[in-house]
């Protein structure tokens, strides 16, 4: 009995420990930039992972990297400043948005000093993206009751080919 109490032990641990993600500290910035000596990581949701979300919304969850995750790759600085222009720029929106969301990728941006200073939750299936910090462009467009923060078809094509994501998302903009 105490040898099989000590397999589900080890058992428990070994995989608590497996699942466990890296605690960053958080010091998010005022506007969405990238800066001098910051990295941008990409991450997919993975629907097969243990998610401590109901709902995978950020991939910053309770001050940590969330689970519902995997990481994809770095972006190159070069690139991640394309994105983020990409972002702040009021013709990537424009098209009405499903109303839904759910987070396909996601960017992780960390400064210098390795703390995550803002993040960005791409949905490409419901046609959007929810940045963190959020951004004034994205809400040029919508006018009273009409909200057109979804993307563009260029915004979207845009984002799906800096991201390397064209197989993956399709360049068919269906919005």
């Amino acid at each position: 009995m105490k040898i099989r109490f000590f397999i589900i032990f080890l058992t428990a641990a070994n995989y608590l420990s497996a699942t466990a993600q890296p605690s960053l500290k958080q010091q998010l910035d005022k506007e969405l930039v990238f800066g001098k000596g910051y990295t941008m990581k990409l991450y997919k949701l993975n629907t097969g992972n243990l998610c401590e979300q109901e709902k995978a919304v950020a991939i910053m969850y309770n001050g940590m990297l969330s689970s519902c995750f995997d990481y994809v790759r770095n972006i190159s600085p070069d690139t991640a400043r394309k994105i983020i222009k990409l972002i702040r720029t009021p013709t990537t929106y424009g098209g009405r948005y499903p109303f839904c969301f759910y987070t396909d990728y996601a960017l992780l941006i960390t400064n210098a000093k390795n703390e995550v200073c803002s993040y960005v939750s791409v949905s490409f299936n419901c046609n959007q993206l929810i940045p963190y910090p959020g951004v004034k462009e994205q809400e040029v467009l919508s006018k009273g009751e009409l909200h057109l923060f979804g993307f563009s078809k260029k915004g979207y094509t845009s984002l799906a080919r800096l991201l390397l994501l064209e197989k993956e998302v399709g360049l068919v903009w269906e919005h």
